[in-house]
């Protein structure tokens, strides 16, 4: 699928959290054109956390797991699981933008994105042993994209008739089961039927690990992340990686998470950097522990890679994902605003909001 936020890190329907932004179409096409670099991932090696009084979760560890410790005595503790109930849908609003900044042998260029969607869960079973089956689809879209020296292109799925060709792929996949998931409590996958074709599928959390035991204020698990690069030769590889998580503090019933994204595999090779930068983001997660569900989360990134497609190339990405969970009754769609390369908007940038009719609710 072509995406949304460009070439390099995602596609259109990744950053509806499956979480993986992407850079624009430009910064692919001018890697394609760069020499083949030599590709070095070395092997993983163990992360200094940043929090010295809990232990390190290592690496190599395949399942999510949270870093045991004992809280304070009186200290409360916290569970933290996901509760959904069969035939309920759960709809958010997704805003993903990015700006990528390119230079490659004294050519220089940017490219823009932004996009709003609505994502959707159809909850189907629920089953004894807690197990969560739900049916991933995305309900409409509002998207934009801006190349310098090229003409913006615009899409939105509940206005135009007519659909560009750079979101065909895109148009296609609007209000149809695009995967099958099934979770545990927790948010560990179990099961994952795509429906429809997706790049990257394998490398995207559909929800964020919550520790399997009650924690206190303090606590940090991880969970592995293992994004696929791409090498000089073509094949597909791993990288070692995980998201570490921090619970920050509990108020009025939302937990507050920070969540990391990190690299554990040292990687030698600037070309696949600028394949992972913009999987890599950091952010805020506040979770309703009564109602077990994300209400929102804000993921931010601002990265740049030297020498990626030569040694005078550069690419700076700036990118940030919001998610807000929606009431029963209301669909929301973003407008964007219009963008000229002339004027520069951050990736913070609010656009303006519109009402419509709940005409697309499945």
């Amino acid at each position: 699928m072509r995406n949304h936020a460009s070439g390099v890190c995602a596609s259109a329907l990744a950053a509806l959290w499956l979480i993986a932004p992407a850079a624009p179409v430009a910064a692919q096409q001018s890697v394609r054109k760069a020499p083949p670099q030599p590709v070095q991932v070395a092997p993983a090696e163990p992360l200094q956390e940043t929090v010295p009084s809990l232990e390190t979760v290592p690496p190599q560890e395949t399942e999510a797991k949270p870093v045991r410790t004992t809280p304070p005595p009186g200290e409360p503790t916290y569970v933290l699981v996901y509760k959904f109930r069969p035939g309920e849908t759960v709809r958010t609003r997704v805003v993903h933008r990015a700006t990528v900044d390119n230079a490659i042998q004294g050519t220089s260029q940017t490219a823009e994105t932004r996009s709003s969607s609505i994502k959707v869960w159809k909850i189907s079973d629920l089953a004894p042993g807690g197990l969560i089956t739900f049916v991933h689809s995305v309900e409409s879209v509002d998207m934009w994209e801006q190349t310098q020296g090229r003409q913006e292109v615009r899409y939105n799925s509940l206005t135009d008739k007519e659909v560009p060709d750079a979101y065909k792929e895109v148009a296609a996949q609007i209000g149809i089961p695009l995967t099958v998931v099934t979770m545990d409590r927790n948010g560990k996958v179990v099961r994952r039927d795509e429906k429809m074709k997706q790049p990257n599928v394998n490398s995207m959390p559909m929800a964020h690990v919550l520790p399997g035991e009650p924690v206190a204020v303090g606590a940090v698990w991880t969970t592995p992340l293992e994004p696929d690069v791409r090498q000089q030769d073509g094949t597909i590889t791993k990288v070692k990686g995980r998201y570490r998580y921090f619970l920050e503090k509990v108020a009025d019933g939302v937990a507050v998470i920070q969540v990391e994204a990190q690299v554990l595999s040292l990687i030698h090779d600037p070309a696949i950097e600028a394949q992972l930068i913009q999987r890599m983001p950091s952010g805020t997660i506040r979770f309703d522990i009564d109602a077990g569900r994300v209400l929102s989360q804000q993921l931010d990134l601002d990265k740049r890679v030297i020498g990626f497609s030569g040694p005078s190339s550069s690419m700076h990405c700036v990118t940030r994902l919001t998610e807000e969970l929606l009431p029963d009754n209301v669909e929301t769609v973003e407008r964007l605003p219009p963008v000229s390369v002339n004027k520069r908007k951050s990736a913070s940038d609010e656009p303006q909001t519109a009402t419509r009719p709940n005409t697309l609710r499945r």
